[in-house]
């Protein structure tokens, strides 16, 4: 395990000891390019590449960064800005940005409520995910809501639940490799994001409001586990990012 980087980004409990200090003081995060991307020199928000695949993420705990024209906004668009150059040159393929609070759940909490912290994922719906799909970022992963839920491949669509219908589904499937009809293939010309809460991994789990949250195609709850990225090939022709949910079976 020590022999693995880790790149985090800090949740809510993380702030209760001592307003993030000790997460602080554990990690040291590539905010000055050391890795690639645009330098953020703030432990809030930082990039990273992974051969021809430029990761992003942010503490969206930190409210005050949610909105447009920020410090946080203004550094994001312009990372982006670099990946959409260097994926228009061949550089790069894949974008996935990761952080705390998640835009699409009724797991054990609810991405349609504005109260307490939990404004922060309606801010991260609204005023992030625009920005975040309009240079159409592959896939964004969260947590904080104990459940596992996969959105359907979509766009545009950042409000609550009961307004969400098919129209916003860019690419059809289910994500089912094994059937033929893969989620996502970027030689179809489609274009879309998919959104996982990945916040299986061991606290106990629940639901609220409409579960499941109409925009999710794929959800579990009562099950721990977490998921797996691969790439087949992070050069060249055929390249492939698969995304497996692993239960605590191992499937």
């Amino acid at each position: 395990y020590k022999q693995y980087p880790h790149f985090p980004v800090p949740g809510n409990h993380d702030s209760y000891c001592n307003s993030f200090l000790e997460y602080n003081e554990l990690y040291v995060l590539p905010v000055l390019t050391e890795n690639g991307g645009i330098a953020s020199k703030t432990r809030d928000y930082y990039s990273f590449d992974y051969g021809n695949v430029h990761i992003i993420g942010y503490n969206s705990h930190l409210d005050a960064l949610l909105d447009v024209g920020t410090p946080f906004y203004k550094w994001l668009q312009n990372d982006l800005d670099n990946f959409d150059a260097e994926r228009t040159a061949g550089q790069k393929k894949w974008c996935i940005v990761f952080t705390h609070y998640p835009a699409h759940t009724h797991g054990s909490h609810n991405s349609d409520s504005t109260a307490g912290d939990d404004i922060q994922m309606t801010h991260n719906r609204t005023r992030i995910n625009p920005l975040l799909e309009t240079y159409n970022v592959d896939l964004v992963i969260y947590g904080h809501s104990h459940c596992y839920e996969r959105s359907y491949f979509m766009k545009g669509f950042f409000g609550n639940a009961s307004a969400f219908n098919t129209s916003y589904v860019t690419q059809t499937g289910v994500g089912d490799n094994t059937s033929g009809n893969p989620y996502y293939n970027k030689s179809s010309g489609q274009l879309g994001t998919v959104y996982i809460t990945n916040g299986w991994g061991g606290a106990s789990q629940s639901t609220s409001g409409t579960w499941p949250h109409a925009a999710n195609v794929r959800y579990q709850t009562g099950v721990y586990g977490s998921i797996i990225i691969d790439f087949s090939a992070l050069s060249g022709s055929n390249q492939t990012m698969r995304v497996r949910a692993l239960g605590g079976t191992g499937g």
